[in-house]
């Protein structure tokens, strides 16, 4: 199969389609835009083209990021649960303990990401 000029902009879409995940996993997103930057400079696919692909793999690797974030509040919040449900087992409900001289605030008074634990 031959390639010319005026498949470039659809052969750099199916590419960025079927390898998206991969480009934002692997931190690839700046190789790539160094390559989209090159064809443009080439005159090969035009400014239009190079924004839109960098705005779909930015937008991937923001996607993938926020589920990481998600998926790491979710550890926090559950090994939480967690440890507060053992204390309670053991007869020893550690979360109520509120020292007066202790600059840590109590278990009751933390705030975290908006929301009050």
């Amino acid at each position: 199969m031959a390639i010319g000029e005026c498949h470039i902009a659809k052969v750099v879409d199916l590419f960025i389609k079927l390898h998206e995940k991969a480009i934002a996993e692997k931190g690839l997103i700046n190789n790539l835009v160094l390559h989209l930057c090159n064809l443009h400079s080439f005159g090969l696919v035009k400014a239009r083209d190079v924004e839109k692909w960098i705005v779909q793999v930015r937008r991937i690797a923001a996607r993938k990021a926020e589920n990481a974030k998600n998926d790491k509040n979710g550890k926090i919040k559950n090994n939480s649960a967690d440890e507060s449900n053992q204390a309670t087992v053991n007869g020893n409900d550690s979360s109520r303990v509120n020292d007066e001289n202790s600059s840590v605030p109590s278990h009751e008074n933390v705030v975290v990401n908006g929301l009050r634990r």
